[in-house]
């Protein structure tokens, strides 16, 4: 891997990759670059699926108290503010990856994992859950995954624009048993 801010595990069902945003704008635009670089060129050197590992910020923030959402709904990530520019560029680092695939550059999904999990930091189990979506989800597709089943879940205080809580995908859960 060419950059420090990607990570990539290598299993036998295929690749995960995970892009890990620093906090200012500049550098996240430099890793969404090499993202995009880096996906170019190993999709042209191994061949097998892909999953990238994203997080829940993608879903933006919500007005009101907290409450879950359905994953077909969004919160607001405003596009001027370099504070919600994160949110914002795992968007795009999701579309990205979806249009590479739509493309025919390469086959995958997506898993949303809690953030600031590393493909190292995980467990066997975690990691097994992991190469299940990667063997088993549908090209394109998106899924919320609760790596650690019983952990406490994190509570937000409500405010005019609170993060979105961590929801689980419960529809899609099916994948993965």
């Amino acid at each position: 891997m060419k950059h420090p801010r990607l990570e990539l595990y290598e299993s036998e069902k295929g690749c995960m990759i995970r892009p890990f945003f620093p906090n200012e704008p500049a550098g996240q635009w430099d890793t969404l670059l090499a993202l995009g670089k880096e996906l170019t060129r190993l999709s042209e050197q191994m061949e097998g699926r892909w999953l990238l590992l994203s997080d829940f910020s993608v879903y933006g923030k919500l007005y009101g108290s907290a409450h879950p959402i359905a994953e077909d709904e969004m919160g607001y990530v405003s596009h001027t503010d370099p504070a919600d520019s994160g949110a914002f560029i795992r968007r795009m680092a999701e579309n990205l990856f979806c249009r590479m695939i739509r493309d025919g550059k390469l086959s995958g999904c997506i898993a949303r994992i809690e953030a600031g999990c590393a493909c190292e930091g995980l467990t066997r189990a975690e990691l097994t859950q992991l190469e299940q979506l990667l063997e088993k989800g549908a090209d394109g597709e998106a899924y919320n995954l609760d790596l650690v089943p019983g952990r406490e879940k994190k509570t937000l205080p409500d405010s005019p624009l609170s993060p979105l809580p961590f929801n689980p995908d419960t529809r899609k859960k099916g994948i993965l048993e």
